[in-house]
């Protein structure tokens, strides 16, 4: 990196792939022998060091969006000012020189301004869609994998063309770097995640923003629904309070006598319920592929809209989430009071497909996501009603184990179902969760009391 000559040399452009100098550094000229390093010769008279200076004119860490807004009003200067040097422009407005010449001489162009290739799987109104999918989800700080992106971009060739070929497994990386408004970053750990959930001033702005919306759309109670789902093996219940004599030195006899008698299967129920105290019946989510009769024989009449679902995992997904939604639709739509109607709910990935968001938009419903790790204090089905479900489920497997009934198994589960869901859903435990999480009535902030 050492010039010899009577000309001075031109200050290096672009740092060299075997040099040691950092992207992002600007050069500062050594002509003093008394700057020169110790170890170099000094009989050398017209001598220039490069040494590398950290400056911020150029972070790596600004996004491609700020860095073209920063290129604009360079060239806006440049065109009310031509005398005005590129060096001059980048120590201004802090955007490399040699980009700001190509800029100005129209040599190169911005991304934002390149028209759509013509191998590009998506039609511009389709690419459009996608990218309002995307900053739908951000209003409520969620981001999506790649693989969601994906699946979001099939279903809009799809809906169009249900023979269309799906993207390939790096179709969305490569989406990505051709839309420089969105980019990538990586998650928090979980545990930082949930100290910044906990924190009041996240969660007084979240109120002001739910606040906001039901005013906007003139939510009544009988519009303002919460869903959530609830794992439980039907077999298996919790331990029992039991009296047992004071003085008893076989703690051991009673300590066991439980309810757990029966099929360990695992299961999911999804339930709704609404500020008005009022609930649809339930989904039924059972492990395994095929749905036999046989657990229905014993089903009261009054749970004929119930609805059963099979997944690999006894949990859901986007297809059975779907398929509710519709379910849902079709028992809250009969009692609403308002035009618009507001569904709660966690950010979890089935909750949030394009296809369910599109669902929402035509049917009038306003999706309104809580906070990450809040459902805890923020879920009304969490903070009321599923501890009551648990509580009843146990009840009535204790009882079957201590009358000798038998096991209790499908069949026996979903002819115990009504009598659960009577004991829990009542009207004062439903309207009690939307009253402890602050949603009505309204739980003001301490500045909107003020």
């Amino acid at each position: 990196m050492v010039s010899v000559g009577r000309n001075p040399c031109h200050p290096l452009k672009r740092v060299g792939v075997t040099s040691t100098l950092q992207p992002g550094q600007r050069y500062k000229i050594l002509t003093s022998t008394g700057d020169l390093p110790t170890n170099h010769p000094r009989n050398l008279l017209y001598t220039r060091y490069f040494v590398p200076i950290p400056t911020n004119t150029m972070s790596d860490n600004v996004s491609y969006a700020e860095m073209e807004r920063r290129l604009a009003d360079a060239l806006k200067y440049k065109a009310a000012h031509p005398k005005a040097t590129y060096r001059y422009l980048q120590d201004q407005f802090k955007v490399d020189k040699d980009k700001i010449c190509r800029r100005y001489r129209q040599k190169q162009g911005s991304r934002f301004n390149r028209g759509t290739p013509s191998n590009a799987r998506l039609s511009p109104e389709q690419d459009e869609a996608l990218c309002h999918y995307l900053n739908y989800l951000a209003q409520f700080g969620v981001p999506l994998v790649y693989r969601k992106i994906a699946t979001a971009a099939n279903h809009i060739l799809q809906t169009h063309n249900p023979e269309a070929k799906p993207v390939g497994e790096n179709w969305s990386r490569r989406w990505i770097r051709t839309h420089p408004q969105f980019k990538v970053v990586k998650e928090k750990p979980i545990e930082q995640a949930r100290a910044e959930a906990m924190n009041v001033y996240n969660i007084r702005r979240w109120f002001r923003q739910l606040e906001a919306t039901m005013r906007q759309y003139d939510i009544y109670p009988e519009d303002f629904w919460n869903m959530d789902e609830m794992g439980l093996r039907i077999g298996v219940g919790r331990g029992q309070w039991v009296v047992v004599p004071a003085d008893d030195q076989y703690l051991s006899r009673f300590s066991h006598i439980i309810g757990v008698d029966g099929d360990r299967e695992q299961c999911t129920i999804v339930e709704s319920v609404s500020a008005a105290g009022k609930s649809i019946p339930p989904l039924v989510i059972m492990k395994g592929v095929v749905i036999l009769k046989r657990w229905f024989a014993e089903l009261p009449p009054e749970l004929n809209d119930l609805l059963v679902g099979m997944s690999d995992s006894g949990y859901s997904n986007d297809t059975l989430f779907f398929q509710w939604l519709q379910h849902w639709e079709r028992f809250t739509g009969i009692g609403r009071r308002g035009e618009y109607r507001i569904l709660l709910m966690d950010g979890y990935d089935s909750h949030l497909t394009y296809s369910a968001l599109k669902f929402c938009e035509q049917q009038k419903v306003i999706v309104f996501l809580l906070p990450p790790h809040t459902s805890h204090f923020l879920q009304p089905l969490d903070v009321s009603v599923f501890q009551q479900w648990k509580h009843n489920h146990s009840r009535v497997l204790d009882q079957d184990v201590r009358q000798g009934v038998g096991p209790l198994n499908k069949n026996s589960f979903f002819a115990y179902i009504k009598e659960i869901r009577e004991r829990t859903l009542t009207e004062r435990v439903i309207k009690a969760g939307f009253r402890k999480c602050g949603f009505f009535p309204f739980r003001k902030t301490d500045k909107q009391a003020a």
